[in-house]
């Protein structure tokens, strides 16, 4: 299909739905920068057969309902024929069913949740659905092996952010901590974008005597978790997957940054 359109086109163009406003800005500004490097270079030489590209940036904030909406223009708009995103994992799992239906093939960059492009029963649909980077269970699994059998840690709280992401990274953790005995000492949620008050559940957690805590969540709330957390008094080493990934980690984290392992 694509093929066709770009045969009848001086122009094609692939929509980028990614957070451009809100908390996870930074994340999708990094997406844009990588998609204007590529396609300035690919333009520059000719295009494909002499078709050139055009991104189309569309923000959906990282929320589930604002991808939904986005995803509905995408489809509706016949110019467009593919996508590069959604950039979180629950606004990717929002938009793919409207994905789905238009029979437009969406390429995520950094969404890692699992169920975005298994190959098992549960799959229903995802032939639409790719994604470029690895996924979760990997993540999550190799943080908690990285915490026992590198850093020679033995205990573990868990922090973790209440979405698909979130969770999706803290059960691989979690499971594979029980299979090796890594000790899990407790285990606290949050709402992204709701508070900027940790302190009851990093109080809760402290009283286990952690020696690490693992942060499941994206790099706002997880430098503030960790500032938190020092302010408590809670000298800890901190663990997270690539949603800690992001220079503003350190930026808002200050001193308390020191010490993370991604």
């Amino acid at each position: 299909g694509a093929a066709a359109i770009a045969q009848a086109a001086d122009t094609v163009r692939i929509a980028v739905p990614s957070p451009y406003g809100g908390d996870a800005a930074a994340y999708g500004e990094n997406v844009k920068a990588g998609v204007e490097i590529f396609v300035d270079e690919l333009n520059a030489a000719g295009g494909i057969n002499g078709v050139m590209i055009e991104p189309v940036y569309l923000d959906e904030q990282c929320v589930a309902k604002e991808a939904a909406t986005v995803s509905q223009k995408i489809v509706s708009d016949e110019s467009i024929v593919a996508i590069v995103g959604h950039l979180c994992s629950s606004a990717h799992l929002a938009a793919l069913p409207n994905y789905v239906d238009g029979g437009i093939a969406a390429v995520s960059p950094t969404a890692t949740n699992p169920s975005i492009s298994d190959n098992n029963k549960d799959r229903d649909g995802k032939a639409w659905s790719f994604r470029v980077v690895y996924r979760d269970d990997f993540q999550g699994a190799f943080l908690a092996e990285y915490a026992k059998n590198v850093l020679g840690l033995e205990r573990v709280a868990v922090f973790y952010q209440n979405d698909d992401y979130g969770i999706g990274l803290k059960d691989a953790f979690v499971e594979k901590a029980k299979e090796i005995g890594l000790e899990l000492v407790g285990e606290e949620a949050y709402v992204r974008g709701t508070t900027t008050d940790f302190n009851p559940q990093l109080t809760a957690l402290k009283e286990a005597n952690p020696q690490a805590l693992f942060i499941s969540g994206y790099y706002n709330e997880g430098a503030l978790i960790a500032s938190q957390a020092a302010q408590l008094g809670m000298d800890v080493v901190k663990l997270g997957g690539e949603g800690l990934d992001n220079p503003d980690y350190i930026t808002l984290g200050g001193e308390a940054a020191e010490n993370t392992y991604i």
